[in-house]
């Protein structure tokens, strides 16, 4: 009893030391045409923006790329491709915690940290 209790808890232990080693990503996922799961070195090769916004006397600047070319690379329709059924849906932003938001919801007022997971979602089949 006790050698197949050690053998349990250490499997889980085992499992979730490999999980916090686990390189961050971003998952790239749902109505697409290739789910990706992108590294920081793949993000660090994509092109890098950077964005000022003020509010109430305060600047806050932020950086990463553009939304635009992570879902171009998992093939999202874009630009004149995007009409018909892809105008019914929308992109579902995770967070490490679980938090969730729509990018452009509310600008300033929720944003997420972390980010784990872009999910796109159609409204209408």
């Amino acid at each position: 009893m006790f050698t197949r209790r050690s053998w349990v808890l250490g499997t889980l232990a085992a499992g979730l030391l490999a999980a916090q080693d686990a390189p961050p990503s971003v998952q790239i996922t749902g109505d697409v045409k290739r789910a990706l799961a992108l590294s920081a070195g793949d993000l660090g090769k994509l092109p890098r923006a950077s964005l000022r916004i003020g509010n109430a006397g305060m600047e806050t600047v932020y950086q990463g790329v553009w939304l635009h070319e992570v879902l171009k690379m998992a093939g999202v329709p874009q630009g004149s491709e995007l009409r018909g059924k892809a105008l019914a849906g929308y992109v579902l932003a995770e967070a490490q915690d679980g938090y969730q938001v729509v990018p452009k919801d509310k600008p300033g007022a929720r944003s997420v940290r972390m980010l784990t997971k872009l999910e796109v979602v159609q409204l209408r089949k």
